[in-house]
């Protein structure tokens, strides 16, 4: 009984990895479709294709669908749409990279839009957590540095900060016996008082830090050239800065 148990086991498995690839495989074919229209115009058909598979498919053609979609409802001027999918795009590859024979004006002021977008939110992530909004626009070892650092500071401050309460009780509970103490005990309460402000003052270094960098940082959106040179778009100026081969 229990062999019949583990050759149905693994018979069920197979059929059921069988089964997504072969889903896999259609979803990878119906993108392929999907371009072709796109390069026929047929944006309506673009649109009634992808829509209908984005939620089953993996992340990579994912990645695919959204920006088709997203130049689709360009083409026909809902902008509204179109900004999502490229948002979503962008989300899941913050480091995604456009070829310049594929956008128009009109798509990227859509891209610039959905950066700027991004960055807001970043940075009011950044203002719950400080890291957290580096890590939303892929800027992960970046996050995840500003988030140990944060917490070392914050952490290290209110102990520091308890122990200088401390040190302050004892200053002040000294009696009129005690007149001989009184500079020591403050020398050192002074002292923690002190260290206690330079960690703070670390703390909100990071903080302040943390969201000015994801609001300002990583704001360009990619556009390769066929050639091979690089071009990153901010705002509404085109800044080459790449590399060109020749052949």
């Amino acid at each position: 009984m229990r062999k019949f148990f583990i050759i149905l086991t693994v018979f069920i498995y197979y059929i059921a990895y069988g089964q997504s690839n072969i889903l896999i495989e259609e979803n990878a074919n119906l993108i392929d479709q999907a371009k072709n229209y796109y390069q026929n115009k047929e944006y309506t058909i673009v649109i009634k294709t992808l829509e209908s598979i984005l939620p089953q498919i993996d992340e990579l053609n994912k990645i695919e669908a959204h920006k088709y979609l997203g130049f689709s409802y360009a083409k026909i001027n809902d902008r509204i749409s179109a900004k999502e999918h490229l948002k979503t795009l962008l989300k899941l590859n913050p480091q995604f990279s456009f070829k310049a024979q594929e956008v128009d004006s009109s798509i990227i002021e859509i891209l610039n839009e959905a950066k700027r977008e991004i960055a807001h939110e970043a940075a009011m992530c950044s203002c719950f957590i400080p890291g957290v909004g580096q890590v939303l626009k892929g800027e992960e070892r970046k996050g995840k540095l500003l988030m140990l650092g944060s917490s070392l500071s914050f952490v290290s401050t209110v102990i520091l900060w308890l122990e200088t309460e401390n040190r302050q009780q004892r200053y002040l509970g000294l009696g009129p016996d005690s007149v001989e103490y009184m500079d020591e005990y403050y020398s050192e309460y002074n002292k923690w008082f002190r260290i206690s402000v330079s960690s703070s003052a670390i703390f909100i270094g990071f903080y302040l830090f943390s969201i000015w960098d994801a609001y300002f940082s990583n704001t360009q959106v990619k556009i390769v050239n066929e050639t091979g040179s690089s071009n990153f778009i901010r705002g509404n100026d085109l800044i080459k800065i790449g590399h060109e081969f020749s052949f």
